[in-house]
């Protein structure tokens, strides 16, 4: 008795829901027989042992989520119920928005279960090819439009700086992004495993996953400004003279590849979050009030790094412009990837977007669920 709560009553109140939405009880009790002690003793087993089916015949997709969500309502397994009756609510809720629903329980198949049960590794794919390209764009620019300037010794010091600069920057990158990445993984790879980690524990993984694109951004620009100070103070060092112009050139040179180590990095990694780190964290949960004004803040800031990411190109057009080389090919090179990141942006922002909104019904207090379907406006 002492291990009764509330959600007995949420088993009681799933099999009547059961019964108003198929017109038959949950668990078939017909065959019974024998005294009231072995009758108890069978119906207990029969709701240990079998699983609540539907009837057979052509239901819609509200009533396949519905029934879900009362299947496990009634699992003999009281943990794996609706923790208490604002769970619930919200669970059957979510049965009316597609969107929403999909977002926290199809996280088991696809790309999405992949990610969810790698989440380290689910940080690569996007987050390196922003610094694929920027890498060599980079060396290109600066060996057609600046290095060809110095002189011979400088243009050596600056190869020889190019291996070490760069053999340090991305091991280190990569171990801080992991780094901080690592609560949000950890918790994760707990809920793989079937634990129930603490509601702490959560709430900070949760927390953590809402900002993983912002530190991925921040530690991605911090990075290059650090190889755009790096490389003219190995070449100064390395011959003992370098012109104020050129610690200007390579710090505009690396900014530029900054912003782009920040923007897609941001809306890469704020995407994957959204769509499956964060809903899997909910864990049976709902995020708290404070989580809810980080959502609606996350979706305007996803906005702001939307618009900042044709800045980079044009920040190398201009340096291209001013270098004082004829080059027509680069110029057009970078106003087509200002013109396809953008694009790229924007569709990853409305992506962002979309998940905000259906997470906005998720995040919905208990008291404000009605029977409507429509999504938050605030994203």
């Amino acid at each position: 008795p002492k291990d009764l709560d509330g959600r007995s009553d949420l088993f009681s109140l799933a099999v009547i829901l059961w019964e108003l939405l198929y017109g038959e009880r949950p668990f078939v009790e017909d065959d019974l027989a024998g005294g009231w002690t072995s009758m108890l003793e069978a119906m207990a087993d029969r709701r240990r042992r079998d699983v609540p089916t539907a009837p057979p015949g052509t239901r819609d997709a509200i009533a396949v989520r519905l029934t879900k969500v009362l299947v496990r309502t009634m699992s003999a397994d009281a943990t794996k119920r609706p923790a208490d009756g604002a769970a619930l609510a919200r669970e059957l809720a979510l049965c009316l928005n597609p969107r929403a629903w999909d977002l926290v329980h199809d996280l088991t198949t696809g790309w999405r279960d992949f990610a969810r049960r790698y989440p380290l590794l689910a940080l690569f794919p996007v987050n390196l090819p922003p610094f694929a390209l920027a890498g060599p764009f980079n060396l290109w620019f600066n060996m057609t439009h600046y290095v060809p300037r110095l002189g011979e010794e400088q243009q050596r010091a600056f190869w020889q700086a190019t291996g070490p600069v760069n053999g340090i920057l991305y091991p280190v990158g990569t171990a801080l992004v992991l780094w901080f990445a690592w609560p949000v993984a950890r918790t994760l790879m707990r809920l793989n495993r079937g634990e129930q980690p603490p509601p702490d524990e959560l709430l900070f993984a949760r927390g953590r996953a809402l900002v993983l694109g912002h530190g991925v951004a921040a530690l991605g620009l911090s990075l290059w400004l650090v190889a755009g100070l790096a490389f003219p103070l190995f070449i100064h060092a390395m011959t003992g003279t370098f012109p104020a112009t050129g610690y200007a050139h390579f710090l505009l040179s690396m900014l530029a590849c900054g912003i782009i180590s920040c923007c897609f990095p941001f809306l890469g990694t704020t995407w994957l979050s959204v769509r499956v780190y964060f809903p899997a964290l909910l864990a049976n949960s709902a995020p708290d009030a404070s989580e809810r004004q980080r959502l609606v803040t996350l979706g305007r800031q996803a906005g702001y790094y939307m618009f900042t990411s044709p800045v980079a190109p044009l920040l190398a057009l201009l340096l291209v412009m001013f270098s004082g080389n004829d080059s027509r090919s680069a110029t057009m090179i970078l106003v087509v990837v200002a013109i396809a990141g953008f694009a790229a942006a924007y569709v990853t922002w409305q992506r962002i977007r979309a998940d905000l909104e259906a997470l906005a019904i998720v995040a919905r207090p208990a008291d404000a669920f009605g029977t409507t379907t429509e999504s938050s406006e605030t994203f």
